[in-house]
């Protein structure tokens, strides 16, 4: 028995080996890193997810809030439209004129620009309340999207790490190959050159 041979071919058999078990521990160095890498992003992406989140909820408060403010200022011009249409019509008692012709002219006339103040007031409201629902809107589909990302974050990680493990499958497989045809080139006798 040839041991120079024989230890050839250990040598050999323990280079595969070794290799093999390198090509496994640094695919799993590789996949670990990918899933960690992943979930970091997708946890950054559902933290921005949720603060755009909280910014519509922001955004819809402020709208229920501006709509309570104008209906407010509405209460407010009308009554104080109907104090001053009382107090015309008291200073044009007062004064013994009639409530025809000119006096109800201009009686009717500040009841219809009362009227446009409300209308303004009302319209105003609901331009604010307007931006303020795009604005909530906006958010929320930012947050939409920053969901998929997270979700395409780790389904990228995943897909990473299996490749990862792929690969070193398919090295560790070569390594153990080369040793065992290493070995196996130990015991044959070289061939004669010609």
């Amino acid at each position: 028995m040839d041991y120079m041979a024989l230890a050839g071919a250990g040598m050999s058999l323990a280079g595969g080996i070794t290799g093999a078990m390198g090509s496994q521990s640094g695919g799993a160095a590789t996949a670990e890193g990918a899933r960690r890498k992943a979930q970091a992003e997708a946890a950054a992406a559902r933290f921005n997810a949720a603060q755009f989140e909280f910014t519509a909820d922001i955004a819809d408060r402020d709208r229920v809030i501006a709509g309570q403010q104008t209906m407010a200022d509405v209460y407010d011009i009308n009554r104080k439209n109907v104090a001053q249409i009382g107090q015309i019509r008291a200073a044009y008692g007062w004064s013994g004129l009639s409530m025809e012709g000119s006096p109800l002219d201009i009686i009717e006339a500040s009841a219809i620009e009362q009227d446009l103040d409300i209308r303004k007031t009302l319209y105003t409201g609901e331009v604010v309340a307007a931006g303020l629902q795009d604005r909530a809107n906006q958010a929320r589909a930012q947050a939409s999207l920053l969901r998929y990302t997270a979700d395409n974050a780790i389904f990228a990680g995943d897909f990473a790490a299996s490749g990862a493990g792929t690969a070193a499958n398919f090295s560790s497989a070569a390594a153990l190959l080369g040793g065992v045809g290493g070995a196996f080139k130990s015991f044959t006798p070289a061939l004669p050159r010609a």
